[in-house]
Order: structure tokens, then sequence, then C-alpha cells
């Protein structure tokens, strides 16, 4: 049985991977931003925004580099 992740404590985790839909992506990344946590986010809720990554692993892993100071990445489908 899955839960949600709305009462989760996250102090401590310094990366979190997000494979819900979009509006869970959009509640989650405040709440890993709040402890410093990386946001991996699979849905499509931040792949066209300004300072988000959009991550192709082993082509633009320099990207990250743009991402540092919203701490999120997101995958293209």
């Amino acid at each position: 049985r899955m839960a949600g992740v709305e009462g989760a404590d996250l102090a401590g985790v310094n990366l979190v991977i997000q494979a819900g839909d979009a509006a869970q992506a959009r509640a989650l990344a405040p709440r890993a931003a709040e402890v410093g946590a990386w946001l991996l986010d699979l849905s499509a809720a931040f792949r066209l925004e300004p300072g988000v990554a959009l991550l192709a692993p082993g082509v633009n892993t320099a990207a990250l580099k743009r991402a540092k100071k919203r701490r999120i990445t997101a995958l293209p489908q």
C-alpha cells in the first residue's frame, strides 16, 4: 500500500525523486527546497520553467550548474 508524502519528514534528505503527477510535484517542490534537497521531477511540472535543469543523462549533466538556485531538475519523456 502506498502512502502520500504530505506528512513525511524530509529533514536530512538530500535528494527527492518525484514520480507522481505534476500537481504532486508542485506540492512537493517547496518542501524539498525548504530542507535544501534536490528534486528530480519525472512529471512535466517544471520542464519549461527558467532555472530548472532539463537533464538528458550522459548528455548535458553540466545543466545542473544552472539549477543550483532552485535545486529542481526534470527529465524529458
